[in-house]
Parts: structure tokens; sequence; C-alpha cells
């Protein structure tokens, strides 16, 4: 399944590589990957977990490079901070980045290392699972080296399933679960004089917008979000206003009977909910005719010195490894950016299982010069829908 989806479609419906994976330099400098690798620090400027745990496996087999990490409370300041430091001059060698904005930006810096586009080593690159390879092509050349993927998830207690009637069915309709959350809520309200909020949705709001947006082969259907944006933000009870960075937190401690949070957070909502309740897991409504746009993790790396360069690509290749690959899954909950990887895994559970399936669902988004601003429009239309609804 191929599609395309911009972040302003949304907008206009609201009315607002294996280990060897080829690096070529995006400026004049010599190619210097044939020179063996000289003793170097590197540092590495991250947003999500488990990134100690793989410098660590990596520094086991080249003890000579030391990474260091500086780790940033999102991708957003890591974003702002690292354009600056570019416009500086002072980048570091390697970072990770996300597939939803500031790619096009980064690849016009003049200062990102382009990933090899397929010219020169074509049977590499295709280890890599193509929709994350798309997410980090611009004027013809990739500009990240994918690490892991995510999708966009509904978490729900087993009691809003018993009320729907379902069995164990998922949701087909976005309303019908949003009843049976707000009903639940009630429930839970006058048993213990509390009821929370029926309804958590995390950070990401503009992502699952367009995820929940449904493509122009199907149309009718492409308000939803919107119309269900107001519906949560102006019912009295349905969801706590301006909560999302505690919205994972909520659902966990039972603040919240339904949870919208990207697969990626499986592993902590599973670690913090242990046996306290029965919940479950499901994918958007609708997907299976639409698609689903993944969240890719990658690493792009900068210009500097030839043995630092030369460190940080190692480093780049090592995450593109089997063993790094299966790292990003167990510890990140991550779907590895190889599916060769991918299919090897054995699930042990019908929750992972259901995210590992999902890559067929996958379809591509193209990074664009004006997505950084397209996603901030966005969140602040969805912010003031909230703070509306609070009058």
């Amino acid at each position: 399944m191929k599609r395309i989806i911009r972040f302003g479609i949304v907008l206009t419906l609201l009315g607002a590589g294996a280990t060897g994976i080829v690096l070529t330099q995006n400026n004049n400098g010599d190619d210097r990957a044939s020179e063996p690798l000289n003793p170097a620090a590197i540092t590495l400027w991250v947003y999500s977990g488990g990134w100690q745990e793989y410098a660590d496996a990596y520094n086991k087999d080249h003890p000579d490079v030391e990474v260091n990490i500086r780790k940033f409370s999102s991708y957003e300041q890591l974003l702002v901070e690292l354009l600056a430091s570019i416009s500086a001059g002072d980048a570091p060698e390697i970072a990770e980045v996300d597939s939803r904005f500031g790619i096009s930006q980064l690849a016009q810096s003049g200062q990102a290392i382009a990933v090899e586009n397929g010219r020169a080593d074509h049977s590499q690159i295709s280890l890599l699972e193509r929709t994350f390879r798309d997410a980090f092509g611009f004027s013809g050349q990739i500009w990240a080296a994918p690490v892991g993927g995510a999708l966009p998830m509904i978490y729900y207690r087993e009691e809003v399933r018993t009320y729907a009637g379902i069995g164990a069915a998922d949701f087909q309709d976005w309303h019908e679960l949003t009843d049976a959350s707000t009903h639940e809520s009630q429930m839970t309200e006058k048993k213990y004089g509390k009821g929370g909020a029926a309804i958590a949705v995390d950070a990401d709001i503009p992502w699952y917008a367009v995820n929940m947006s449904a493509s122009a082969e199907s149309p009718g259907t492409n308000g939803m979000f919107a119309e269900l944006w107001t519906r949560w933000t102006q019912e009295a009870g349905m969801m706590e206003p301006l909560q999302h960075e505690k919205a994972v937190s909520d659902f966990i401690n039972g603040k919240a009977q339904v949870l919208i949070a990207s697969s990626e957070k499986l592993g902590m909502i599973e670690k913090y909910i242990g046996g306290k309740f029965a919940y479950h897991m499901q994918r958007f409504p609708q997907v299976e005719q639409t698609g689903v746009i993944p969240d890719v993790h990658a690493l792009m790396l900068f210009s500097s010195e030839p043995a630092k360069q030369e460190a940080a690509r190692s480093f780049a290749g090592y995450m593109q490894g089997a063993e790094a690959q299966k790292l990003v899954w167990t510890n990140s909950s991550l779907i590895p950016a190889r599916p060769d990887i991918t299919q090897s895994l054995t699930a042990s559970d019908e929750r992972s299982r259901l995210i590992l399936d999902s890559v067929r669902l996958f379809v591509s988004q193209m990074p664009s010069p004006d997505d950084q601003s397209q996603w901030q429009k966005m969140n602040d239309v969805f912010i003031r829908m909230e703070l509306d609804g609070r009058r």
C-alpha cells in the first residue's frame, strides 16, 4: 500500500542498511570511509531512551570510540538546539532525529551527511524498511539512517470492552469507543466519588490526527479527528485539558479509561501496570483501509574531523546490525528498521504480535520544507480547541 500524506491536509479540514550502510558527504570534503578508524570521542544527541545501553554494547567491540550522550526532554527541544548548534558551527557528530518534521531543514543546513541513496550500494540500503527510508528522503537522497519505528495505538481498560459488548473484537468505530469510555468513567465516579477522564491523549496530537484522517480513497471521514476532538474537549469529564504529558501515567494510574499513544509506550505501560488491572490494545479503526504513517527514529550525521566522522559512521552502521536491531525491539518497543529482523522476532504475546504485524500497513510520508510549521499550526489549533472547551 502506497500513499503520501501531508500535515497540511488535516489543517485544511480543520479550517485552520545493514551494518555496512554507506554514507556520503554533503560537501566537497574527502571521503575517508576507507581509512582505518582512529581513537575518537563522539557526541550523540538523543530524545528517546535506551541509547546508553546501545552505546555500551557498541563500545564492547569498539573500545577506542567513546560515545558521549546528551539527552533532551523532547524531539522539539533537540531540534531547536541542533539547528542553533549548526548555525554556530558546533553541531554534534551524530543525532537522533524524528521523521515527523525537521528533516528538510537539517538536510538543507549544509552540515548533514546524506545516507547513500542506493546508487552505490543498493543491496544494503534495500535491507531497510522502505517506508522508513522514504521518511528521510529529500532532494533525491536519504538523510538519516533509520533505527526503528512505531505506530499510534489505542489502549483501553477491560471494562470499556465489556460495556461495549464487542467480546474479543476490536472497536470499529471511534464514537462507540468514546461512548463506552464515557460510561465507564461515569460508573467509576458513582462508585468511588471520582471517575477521572474517559480519554487521555499523549502529546503527539498532530500525528494522531493525520493517522485518523482517511485517505482520498475514503471520502466522508476526513473530518473525524476534528469532530472527535471537539467532543473530547467540550463534554464534561471526557478529557483533562492540557494534560497530554501526563496521559500515559494517568492511564497507568487508573485515571483514564482509554489512552491514545504510540506503540513505543507499550514497554512502559506493561512494566508499571503489572497486574493492577486488565487492559487491551488495538490499532486505530479503519487502518486496514487507510494505512498507517509510522513515526520513525533515525540517526543523522554531521560534518566533523575525519576520525570523529568515521566513528559516528561506525556507530550508525552498528545500529543497523542484527544485534542492535533486536535490542531496539526488546528495550525500546520500536519496530526494527530491518524487515528481516522483524520477521525473525518471536512475539511472546498478543500485543507484541499486533505491533510487529502492523508493518504491512505502513505508508510513506516524505519530508517537506513546511512540515514543522504545519505540525505547529495543527498543534496550536487543537490546543485552542481545548482552551475554548474550558470556557
